[in-house]
């Protein structure tokens, strides 16, 4: 995943075991490269990934 998004595999490591927070523009590529919304990956919802009604 570090090389999809383009961060650093230490600032994957420091941001699971909440040191720094992820800027907003790491956010969504995390939540894009692992296919979920921005609500699911920060624990506001169950839903992973909501469905595009159009």
């Amino acid at each position: 995943m570090d090389k999809i998004i383009g961060i650093h595999r230490a600032a994957i490591g420091i941001y699971e075991r909440d040191k720094v927070k992820p800027s907003i523009v790491v956010t969504i590529k995390i939540a894009d490269t692992l296919q979920v919304s921005l609500d699911y990956l920060v624990g506001k919802t169950s839903l992973e990934v909501v469905q595009n009604t159009l």
